[in-house]
C-alpha cells in the first residue's frame, strides 16, 4: 500500500503516544531506555518477537557503558558481558603476546573504563528485558508498513494481528536498520562508499584452554583474527579477495584452513557464518520534521573499530533527552536540528575516519609490515600521552561537538564531554547529576545550589587541564557535554546559559549573556 493511500485511515483505527520508535534492536531498545529516563512513555514497534540469533558485534566501548551506567542500568549488562581490563592480543603462530595495553590509565577519568566483550544479540536481550520492566516503554510486536507526518505529529502505519493500524505521536525516531522503512519513507538514501574488501564473520566453538582473549594471524596476508566472547566461544573475522565467490569464501575446508591458523588443530565448530561487503555510509539528514534516523537507518560504518553500534546507542542518548526538552515546551526546532547537526558531525568527523582509518590498517596492511607496525605500537603505547590519547579514541571519549545550535562557544571546554572526575572521595561528576543536566561551580561560592530547577555541584578542587583562570560555571547537559562555561557568572547569566543549551524556557533567564 503507497503513503498516499494511507492516509485515508489516519482517523480510523489509530493509537496515540509522545514517541513511537520503529526497530527494536540495540538501538531501538536503547532509546526507549533512554526517553524513560528522562520520564517519557514511548512505545515500540518491532516485527520480530525475539532477539536476532547471530552474534554480530559483539564489543561495548567505555562511552557506551557510561551511558548505560548513567541510566542506572550497567549492573544489568556487566551480568551478561565480560569486561576486560587488558588488551593482550596473541600471536597465533607462538602464543606470544604482541603488546599490552592497560586500560586502567582511564580510571581517573571514568567509571568504566575497559572494553565489555558482549555479542549483539545478548546486548539485545538485556536492554529488552530492561525496556520490558520499565513502566514508561511499551512493546508490540508489529511490522511497519511507511511513516507520514504534518504540523500535527507523526503517523506510523502498522500490521498488527492481521490488520492495520495507524500509530500516532507527536515525534517518531527509526531505528529499523540497513534497510530502513522509515528512511525509505522519508525519501532518503544512504550515500558513501564501498571498500575493496569483503569479510566472513563466523562464531566458532572452540575447545579452549590458555588461548588469551584476542588471536591475530599475523603471518596471513589481510586481516585473520578472533575475539572470545563467551566461554568456549570465538568470533572469527577475515578478510576475503574478490576472486573467490560467495559459496567459495564461506566452504567448509576453507574455514577450517582459517581456524587451523588462528587456534592449531583444535577440534571446533561453526554455529553461524557470514561474508558481506563493507560499507562506509551515511545519510545527509539524520532529522526530517519530527523524525528522526538512528543506528543503521542512519549511517553504515565498516566493523573495523567496532563503532557502529556504539555510535548507534550514542545517538539514542542524544535524541532521548531531546526529545524529552521538546515535549517539556521546549524549542522543538532548535532541538532536534541540533540532533541531526551533533550526530551527523559524530558519524563524518569521528567514526567515518576512525573506520577508514582502522580498515586500512587492519585489513588491508601486507603480512611483512604487520610485525614491524605491531611492535611499533606496543613500543608507543608506553609513553604516557600516546597511551591515554589511544584509549580515549578507542573507547569513543574523544568526540567534541562543534556546529549546534545549543552550544555558546568561546571555551575549549565547550562541546567536549566532560572527563567523569571524582570530585570528593568515591563521588564522580555523573553520580551527581545521573545522566541529567547540572551545573558545575567553579571557585564560585555565592552560586545558588539550584538555578531553573537544575542542580548546582560546586567543584572543591579544579583541574589545571579545564583551562578556568577566572571564577566560572560549566553548563553540563545530559549526555555530560559542556554548553557553555560562564566566567564570572551570575544567576541570570547561568539561567541564559540553561536556556540556550536546553532548548527550554528557564525562569530568571536574562535577555543576554
Amino acid at each position: 500500500m503507497e503513503l498516499s493511500e494511507m492516509s485515508s485511515t489516519k482517523e480510523g483505527n489509530s493509537t496515540s503516544v509522545p514517541v513511537v520508535i520503529i526497530g527494536g534492536g540495540p538501538v531501538g531498545m536503547s532509546t526507549a531506555l533512554g526517553l524513560a529516563h528522562h520520564g517519557v512513555r514511548s512505545l515500540l514497534i518491532e516485527q520480530n518477537a525475539g532477539t536476532v540469533r547471530e552474534s554480530r558485534a559483539f564489543g561495548v566501548w567505555t562511552r557506551t557503558l557510561e551511558i548505560i551506567r548513567d541510566w542506572g542500568s550497567l549492573e544489568a549488562l556487566q551480568q551478561a558481558g565480560t569486561l576486560y581490563k587488558k588488551l593482550e592480543p596473541v600471536d597465533a603462530r607462538n602464543e606470544r603476546i604482541l603488546f599490552s595495553f592497560d586500560f586502567g590509565i582511564l580510571d581517573e577519568i571514568t567509571a568504566a573504563a575497559g572494553a565489555m566483550i558482549l555479542p549483539q544479540n545478548a546486548t539485545e536481550g538485556v536492554l529488552r528485558e530492561l525496556v520490558r520492566q520499565h513502566e514508561e516503554c511499551e512493546v508490540r510486536i508489529a511490522q511497519c508498513l511507511g511513516v507520514e507526518q504534518d504540523a500535527e505529529g507523526v503517523y506510523v502505519h502498522i500490521v498488527e494481528d492481521g490488520g492495520e493500524r495507524v500509530i500516532q505521536a507527536q515525534f517518531a525516531v527509526g531505528c529499523d536498520g540497513a534497510h530502513s522503512i522509515v528512511r525509505k519513507s522519508l525519501g532518503l538514501e544512504l550515500q558513501g562508499t564501498t571498500y575493496p574488501t569483503r569479510m566472513v564473520l563466523s562464531d566458532e566453538r572452540i575447545e579452549e584452554q590458555g588461548l588469551g582473549h584476542l588471536r591475530f594471524a599475523v603471518h596471513k596476508s589481510g586481516f585473520l583474527a578472533s575475539v572470545r566472547f563467551a566461554p568456549n566461544l570465538w568470533r572469527v573475522m577475515v578478510t576475503v579477495l574478490d576472486t573467490l565467490n560467495d559459496e567459495e569464501a564461506i566452504a567448509d575446508a576453507r574455514q577450517a584452513a582459517r581456524v587451523r591458523d588462528l587456534f592449531g588443530d583444535r577440534t571446533h565448530e561453526t554455529i553461524w557464518i557470514s561474508q558481506f561487503r563493507i560499507y562506509r555510509r551515511h545519510v545527509q539528514r539524520f532529522r526530517v520534521g519530527r523524525i528522526l534516523l538512528a543506528g543503521d537507518a542512519a549511517h553504515l560504518n565498516s566493523p573495523a573499530g567496532g563503532q557502529g553500534m556504539n555510535s548507534g546507542i550514542q545517538d539514542a542518548e542524544n535524541a532521548a533527552w531531546k526529545l524529552a526538552a521538546a515535549l517539556r515546551g521546549g524549542d522543538m526546532d532548535r532541538l532536534l536540528e541540533s540532533y541531526h547537526k551533533e550526530r551527523w558531525e559524530a558519524i563524518v568527523s569521528h567514526v567515518e575516519q576512525n573506520s577508514d582509518r582502522n580498515t586500512s590498517l587492519e585489513f588491508n596492511m601486507p603480512a611483512f609490515l604487520k610485525p614491524t607496525l605491531l611492535a611499533l605500537l606496543g613500543y608507543a603505547i608506553h609513553a604516557r600521552p600516546i597511551s591515554i590519547q589511544f584509549a580515549r579514541n578507542f573507547s569513543m571519549l574523544d568526540l567534541t561537538y562543534t556546529d549546534s545550535p545549543l552550544l555558546i562557544q568561546g571555551h575549549k571546554l565547550v562541546g567536549t564531554r566532560l572527563d567523569d572526575l571524582k570530585i570528593d572521595g568515591s563521588r564522580r561528576i555523573s553520580d551527581c547529576f545521573s545522566g541529567h543536566t547540572g551545573i558545575l561551580a567553579c571557585n564560585t561560592p555565592d552560586i545558588e545550589n539550584s538555578i531553573g530547577g537544575v542542580p548546582v555541584v560546586h567543584i572543591p578542587s579544579i583541574p589545571r587541564a579545564w583551562g578556568l583562570h577566572k571564577p566560572a560555571c560549566i553548563i553540563l547537559r545530559p549526555d555530560r557535554h559542556v554548553g557553555a562555561v560562564i566566567e564570572n557568572p551570575t544567576n541570570m547569566r547561568i539561567a541564559y546559559a540553561l536556556q540556550t543549551t536546553t532548548g527550554q524556557v528557564i525562569k530568571g533567564a536574562s535577555t543576554s549573556h
